[in-house]
Order: C-alpha cells, then sequence, then structure tokens
C-alpha cells in the first residue's frame, strides 16, 4: 500500500493550453550578423597593419548582430516546441533555454502587449504582437510567430488577461466545421475507385 509521500505527483489540470514553437530566424540572422565580423576582424587582426579606423564597421556589426540575437530571445523556446499553460492562480510559460517552464503568479501578473506592423507601399504585409509577462521575480516576453496563429496568441492575451482580473475565462468561438462540397466530379472519382477496388 502507498503512503501519501510515496504517491506519484499528481499535477492539476490545466484550464488552457496554447501550443507554441520556436521562431529562429532572427536568432540565426543576428547569429550570422555577429559572427561575419568575429572572422573579419581576427583576420584584419592577423595583418599588423590594420588600423583603428578600418576595424569600426565590423565592430558596428558585431554589435548590431548581437543586439538582434539578444531581441531574438522573445521567439525562442528550449527545445523548440513548449505549452504555455493557463491554471486558475498561475500562468507557466516555456523557458528560453532552461527546460523548465517559468511560473507567474496571477496576483502581481503585469501584462503589456506591443504591436508591430510591417508595411509595403501603406499595405500592412506582417503583423507581430510581443506579449511582456513580469510578476516581479520573473519576466518573459513570448512572440506571436512563436504561436500557432496570431488569433491563438490574441486568445491568450485574453484569456491571461482574464484570469489576472479574476473574470472567467472567454469563449472563443472555433472556426465552424464546414462539411466539404461535393460536385460531380466527386462522385465520378468515387465511382472509378470502387469500380478498381472490385
Amino acid at each position: 500500500m502507498l503512503t501519501q509521500a510515496a504517491m506519484p505527483y499528481r499535477e492539476e489540470k490545466p484550464l488552457r493550453v496554447y501550443p507554441v514553437r520556436a521562431n529562429r530566424t532572427a536568432l540565426v540572422i543576428g547569429g550570422a550578423l555577429a559572427i561575419v565580423p568575429l572572422v573579419w576582424l581576427g583576420m584584419r587582426l592577423s595583418s599588423l597593419t590594420t588600423g583603428w579606423l578600418s576595424l569600426m564597421p565590423a565592430l558596428l556589426l558585431l554589435v548590431v548582430g548581437l543586439v538582434v540575437a539578444q531581441a531574438a530571445q522573445r521567439d525562442s523556446i528550449a527545445g523548440g516546441v513548449g505549452e504555455v499553460r493557463l491554471f486558475a492562480n498561475r500562468l507557466e510559460v516555456p523557458g528560453t533555454f532552461s527546460p523548465a517552464p517559468i511560473v507567474l503568479a496571477f496576483e502581481d501578473l503585469d501584462l503589456r502587449v506591443t504591436r508591430f506592423e510591417g508595411r509595403l507601399y501603406f499595405v500592412t504585409v506582417n503583423v507581430v504582437e510581443i506579449m511582456h509577462l513580469s510578476d516581479g521575480d520573473a519576466g518573459r516576453a513570448l512572440s506571436s510567430a512563436t504561436f500557432t496563429s496570431l488569433d491563438a496568441f490574441q486568445e491568450a492575451v485574453a484569456d491571461i488577461e482574464a484570469l489576472r482580473r479574476g473574470l472567467p475565462l472567454p469563449v472563443h468561438e472555433d472556426a465552424p466545421d464546414e462539411e466539404p462540397t461535393r460536385d460531380a466530379y466527386d462522385d465520378q472519382l468515387d465511382a472509378e475507385l470502387d469500380a478498381i477496388d472490385d
């Protein structure tokens, strides 16, 4: 017979779960911007006749690459995939580099959302929203690019805001299940496939 201490731990079930995945594009770009100047600097410093002024473009690229790589942490998920899990009293978000989730209590949670729109000739071509979460002890920023869609990101923000304020979770309307439309061509294909099977 198992005693209370020997019983396996049973985790409470989350109210909502949102799958997230790493978006490594900015991290790769930032890494390339940081590594290429390092190689160039190494080659320039290997010749003793290098002037300091000729090193400035490489140093500038190095700094820009490090800034881009630092900003890419909001798109990074340890292990490549994870979950944003909502509980009644807390929120668990995947870590940037550690597989352990970051636990944020709702009572002190600060939630801010920043929206960036990419435009080309006055037409919006890309929308990225960033969720900034902090409870005083820990914090995390997550980009909408890590969620399955922008709608899933916005639903997660609405759920977090509702739980943070002590309100019931909002009901999100899923896309209606539509029956695929069939036409005479579909019937003809089905008849031909049935004839092959016989």
